[in-house]
């Protein structure tokens, strides 16, 4: 298996050429032939020019299924784990299922394998419509060009013990926003020794001239229960790590991206 940052510390020639990458954006259940609510657990894979099965976008066993309401809900995305290596073919995995009451009476929600064509795409953001089984699924994906690697810590720098709030990510050239922290969908994770909060998902390509922004909301706990608003932009680097800090309500936070390429060549 393929980790990011792989060539943070690596000597990067003059003239190296970035290599393509895809972000996942969404996965929504655009409807159900079984009705809702329903609780879905399986996988969501992305097969890409390096490893064909192990970057998991979705994964839940049939313990830790997620909950869906109504129409048009989303997954909640846990991956990539790195960035996708995207050389003019990929493709998308789809296995999911819904528990019922005894796991031999579970059924299949969605199955299927689309594949991606850099030579069909003629936009930046993608959407595949899948039909299939039970379901019918929406995958949206960005088409990022000569990418660069960003992987991301947030940590909360002396203060609070946990995070009530929201953290998302997203490009200066594609504004969907990527889910990395909600405390209202998982609960406020007390962060460990180190500080660092544990976050959804914590990889993220970006086009070489463009910027990386994180839009951060925190809720203050009195009365009036106001919501504090702010946003913070890397510009992506070759190699090497980026910091800076920001204050967001009660919480000062330390965001570091650290920068990679994604293919030698």
């Amino acid at each position: 298996q393929y980790c990011p940052m792989r060539y943070t510390d690596s000597l990067i020639r003059e003239g190296h050429e970035l290599i393509d990458s895809l972000n996942m954006l969404c996965v929504k259940i655009i409807s159900s032939d079984v009705g809702y609510p329903i609780s879905v657990y399986g996988t969501v894979i992305i097969g890409d020019s390096l490893d064909m099965k192990c970057n998991y976008i979705f994964r839940r066993d049939r313990d830790n299924c997620q909950h869906i309401n109504s129409q048009g809900e989303s997954l909640i995305l846990t991956g990539p784990n790195r960035g996708v290596v995207f050389l003019g073919n990929a493709f998308f995995e789809i296995d999911l299922k819904i528990r019922e009451g005894r796991e031999c009476d579970d059924k299949q929600f969605n199955k299927a394998l689309i594949d991606v064509v850099g030579s069909r795409i003629k936009s930046v953001v993608q959407r595949e419509t899948v039909d299939s089984w039970r379901s019918e699924v929406e995958l949206i994906f960005a088409y990022v060009k000569k990418a660069l690697e960003g992987t991301i810590e947030i940590q909360i720098l002396p203060g609070p013990a946990s995070f009530c709030g929201k953290i998302t990510v997203c490009t200066t050239d594609v504004s969907s926003h990527m889910l990395l922290y909600d405390s209202d969908v998982h609960g406020a994770i007390v962060v460990g020794d180190d500080r660092v909060i544990q976050l959804l998902r914590r990889v993220v390509s970006v086009l070489a001239d463009k910027m990386l922004e994180f839009n951060i909301w925190t809720t203050s706990s009195d009365q009036d229960a106001s919501t504090t608003h702010r946003r913070i932009e890397f510009t992506p680097l070759m190699k090497g790590a980026e910091r800076d800090e920001i204050t967001c309500g009660i919480y000062n936070l330390q965001v570091k991206v650290v920068w990679s390429t994604m293919f030698k060549g």
